[in-house]
């Protein structure tokens, strides 16, 4: 509500180391470069089950529901219908779990901004998010879909630092402040009971 109104209300362990060592323990592959440029060519919905998968179009329909909506990450590897899956390709197997590092984050992100009234204006940040078009777009679709609105700042890797850092200064302040009238009073008269108790 201003700047010297902030405060942390959560997060999650899901983001982009769990994108780097996910990726690298399916593919092999251990660079974040070329893990994007995989991403950006493979398929999410050839690894994850959908809402149209599990409903069918006229399904989704009566529920209200996208079809393409994610109901099961990595549902199709799983062989729950008793076909043995076809070997997924690390393209697709990379865009699978980018997307379910961003809809993980955005679902808990909802979460919290339901919870105190600021669906409009949820900021996502960290290193993770530095130049990475299609996390950015993954992110922005699941909040547009869920009602909410997803914000990305130009320096969102020191984000966490900056908050920390106007965290302290602002306690800082807080501890040299004079006591205002009211609060110099209320020492005052617990000093003068204490002395009092003394006797």
């Amino acid at each position: 509500d201003g700047p010297q109104h902030f405060t942390r209300i959560g997060g999650t362990s899901v983001g982009g180391a769990t994108f780097l060592g996910l990726s690298r323990a399916l593919t092999g592959v251990g660079d974040f470069r070329e893990l994007m440029r995989l991403a950006a060519r493979g398929d999410a919905s050839a690894i994850d089950k959908s809402v149209g998968d599990i409903y069918g179009a006229a399904g989704c329909t009566d529920l209200g529901m996208p079809h393409d909506l994610t109901a099961a990450s990595f549902a199709k590897l799983s062989g729950a219908d008793g076909e043995l899956p076809a070997p997924a390709s690390a393209p697709d197997l990379v865009a699978a779990t980018l997307r379910m590092v961003a809809q993980v984050s955005t679902v808990i992100a909802i979460a919290h901004a339901k919870q105190i009234g600021c669906m409009d204006r949820v900021f996502f940040v960290g290193g993770f998010l530095q130049n990475n078009d299609l996390a950015q777009s993954l992110i922005t679709t699941s909040m547009l879909s869920l009602g909410g609105r997803a914000i990305f700042c130009r320096h969102a890797p020191f984000l966490g630092a900056l908050g920390s850092l106007a965290a302290s200064l602002q306690a800082e302040r807080e501890r040299h402040e004079p006591p205002t009238p009211t609060e110099a009073e209320e020492r005052w008269k617990q000093v003068r009971y204490a002395n009092r108790t003394r006797k």
